[in-house]
């Protein structure tokens, strides 16, 4: 009879794992006189098969959070847009604009974690450019103290060359902050947040366990010296609203970063050790572009630019399609109460 047993081993340097076969000899009587073992090393197969099952797993996550996201935008723009309607047909200070306000708040709020949700979806990059990572850190390294505290000491180590790439900017500052700010919550009695920038070409090993294609890459690296997180949560940190931190955290952070990271054509890798910190590194691809925009470039001169005629809305008309029969009735009240001729 043959058996078979999954084991952890360590070898000195790395947990392995072994798939063992032992099989028993027999003689003519039918006594067992031997039993012969065959050990077989399937880390990478293993491993392999965690990662597909975690691919499978976000897309999934993906396509179920973009498409809830979509609906519950789409509710909240009817909301946020007939409180505006109320809130300019209301008497100044009367308790109707006061009410409308208050919708227009919490609707705010509910379309700033819509944002978060379909981001994390959203396949495509956004508004891409050409940024230098080293110019974005020390651009928001103020505010990246202010947003520590003291506690916190802020440690940047920049490459001494420009680290181009081709980003939508606001999202890299955003992702910067909510790694940052990550760090923080992992470090309550204080500790050392540490930036680093630099390349890397992308190994066969980082390559196999990673969404990387051969090549160089602009590295970001965020490291702290916090509590650091077990192997079950360390697993689930880029799942939206998985969250270790209760009614405190929207588990929104982190999956944002994640789908960012990926429209840009990158990864991310993560690295913890309980009671030790975590380490989060982020692959870019290096802009083919290696030369820095110029200042006229990134913001065009208006000096001399003539200004357009503004336009009667009376000579437009505008035609108004969607599946949402009250987001179209909606965009239709809107429009017309600023003279648009409307077809919906």
């Amino acid at each position: 009879k043959r058996l078979e047993l999954v084991e952890t081993l360590f070898d000195g340097k790395e947990p392995r794992l072994f798939s063992n076969s032992r099989t028993p000899l027999v003689d003519e009587n039918g006594e067992v006189y031997a039993l012969v073992f065959i050990g077989f090393d399937v880390t990478e197969t293993a491993e392999q098969e965690q990662r597909a099952n975690n691919r499978v797993r976000m897309e999934a996550l993906g396509k179920l959070t973009g498409g809830v996201a979509h609906d519950y935008n789409n509710m909240l723009a009817i909301i946020l847009g007939y409180a505006e309607l109320l809130l300019q047909s209301a008497t100044e200070n009367s308790e109707t604009a006061q009410y409308a306000d208050e919708i227009l708040r919490a609707g705010n709020r509910g379309a700033s974690l819509t944002k978060k949700l379909l981001a994390f979806a959203r396949q495509q990059p956004g508004n891409t450019e050409q940024a230098d990572i080293n110019d974005v850190l020390r651009n928001n390294q103020e505010m990246l103290e202010k947003t520590l505290t003291s506690q916190i000491e802020l440690e940047l180590k920049l490459a001494p060359e420009p680290m181009l790439v081709e980003v939508d900017l606001a999202e890299l500052e955003d992702a910067i902050i909510n790694l940052a700010i990550n760090a923080m919550q992992a470090m309550p009695e204080g500790g050392r947040l540490t930036i680093t920038t630099g390349q890397r070409r992308a190994s066969a090993k980082l390559i196999q366990k990673s969404f990387l294609q051969a090549g160089e890459y602009v590295l970001l690296t965020v490291s702290d010296d916090g509590i650091g997180m077990k192997e079950e949560i360390l697993s689930r940190i880029f799942e939206p609203f998985f969250t270790t931190k209760g009614e405190q955290g929207t588990g929104l952070g982190l999956s944002q970063v994640y789908g960012f990271v990926r429209r840009s054509g990158g990864d991310i890798q993560v690295t913890s050790t309980p009671g030790k910190g975590s380490r989060f590194e982020l692959y870019f691809p290096i802009s083919k572009n290696l030369q820095r925009p110029q200042e006229s470039e990134i913001r065009p001169s208006l000096i001399g630019a003539k200004k357009q005629p503004e336009e009667s809305p009376h000579r437009h008309h505008i035609l108004v399609v969607d599946d949402e029969p009250a987001l179209v009735a909606l965009t239709e009240e809107l429009l017309s109460s600023h003279g648009y001729r409307v077809t919906a």
